[in-house]
């Protein structure tokens, strides 16, 4: 129990404990100080609506008994007088049936209104989410739009040398030729990137799962990326002779292929960036870790989302969708990711998959 609910608590008790000692002090105070019985069994009524006002229906309802039993009691001791004293307790009955109807009407127009701020409340979180989502639509085909611009203008200049392409030395067609072909495969990729990540959004990514080695799949795929990656110290660290899982090798590749390439591009300075495959129970487990920019802590929790591209990666390309995609690709296998880092020391990525081996 909290401080703040004890202590409403507390000051609830202390408020039913003087309503309910006013009721004797008013008895007393009719039988021995005034001779004026009427008026001063009106008072009684003050307890009554107090309770009503402070307390639910159940004790504001044996507060108006108590009343009501004092009043009678108070009756007695003073003399009767019947007329008088039966309008006096039909009044009592009345103030605590309003009393009570007040307080319910009054507790029902403030639930209504806590609702009422409630939905408010989430239609301005909805009315800012899709803001975001607007916003980061723009940006998304702003992105697309400038990472087609470059190969389709490589495609274009191409083309327009097509007439004299026999003339050209052979050095410079070649030089074309594989110009061509890195545009034909950036425009590949981007397509694939937006096909899967549309799969992923809509429940219909599949993956085509047999048996693999993972560690030789990860030794694969790192050996491939050193060497556009000699200013960084790539290192691999796989325990054993191979984890056996049942997985599709090609998109556990482009995961671990992923996360290599960012770990490479956001540690522009260059250092270690380290990745390690183990046996963890009956799971496998990879991590790739880097030394690079980091990333901040409020920006963790949007890292997975499609279209996002963090602050201070501002000089990375890409659409924002290899991370989404990534996790698409580890929860298909019944696996998950995390991220662990911090702003100037480097991240660390984690994946786990089941495994079909011997544990």
């Amino acid at each position: 129990m909290s401080i703040k609910t004890f202590s409403r608590s507390t000051a609830q008790i202390v408020a039913l404990g003087l309503t309910l000692t006013s009721i004797p002090v008013i008895l007393a105070v009719d039988v021995y100080l005034t001779p004026w019985r009427v008026p001063t069994r009106i008072l009684y009524a003050i307890p009554i609506i107090v309770a009503a006002r402070l307390f639910g229906a159940l004790v504001a309802t044996i507060v108006i008994v108590v009343a009501i039993a004092f009043s009678v009691l108070d009756i007695l001791l003073v003399g009767p007088d019947l007329p008088t004293d039966a309008l006096a307790i039909l009044a009592l009955a009345a103030v605590g049936l309003l009393s009570l109807l007040w307080a319910r009407a009054e507790r029902r127009a403030q639930a209504l209104a806590a609702e009422r701020a409630r939905l408010y409340e989430q239609e301005q979180q909805r009315a800012a989410e899709l803001r975001e989502s607007h916003a980061r639509l723009l940006e998304f085909f702003s992105m697309v739009a400038h990472d087609l611009r470059a190969p389709l203008t490589t495609i274009s200049g191409f083309s327009q040398m097509l007439p004299r392409y026999e003339a050209l030395p052979s050095e410079q067609r070649e030089r074309l030729a594989r110009s061509v072909q890195s545009s034909v495969r950036q425009i590949v990729r981007l397509s694939s990137d937006l096909l899967d990540a549309s799969r992923i959004g809509a429940g219909r990514f599949e993956i085509s799962k047999e048996p693999c080695d993972l560690m030789a799949v990860t030794r694969e795929v790192v050996e491939q990326r050193r060497p556009a990656a000699p200013c960084h110290h790539l290192i691999l660290e796989a325990t054993g002779e191979g984890i056996e899982s049942h997985c599709d090798p090609d998109r556990i590749a482009q995961v671990i292929g992923n996360l290599v390439d960012n770990a490479i591009k956001y540690s522009p300075q260059g250092g270690t960036v380290r990745v390690v495959v183990e046996r963890v129970g009956g799971r496998a487990r990879i991590a790739v870790s880097d030394q690079g920019i980091g990333i901040a802590p409020g920006d963790i929790p949007r890292l997975f989302q499609p279209y996002v591209r963090l602050r201070g990666t501002t000089g990375a390309k890409g659409l924002g969708l290899g991370l989404y995609i990534v996790k698409g690709i580890v929860e298909a296998h019944g696996g998950a990711i995390d991220v662990q880092s911090q702003p100037g020391q480097g991240s660390t990525f984690t994946i786990d998959l089941p495994l079909t081996g011997p544990a």
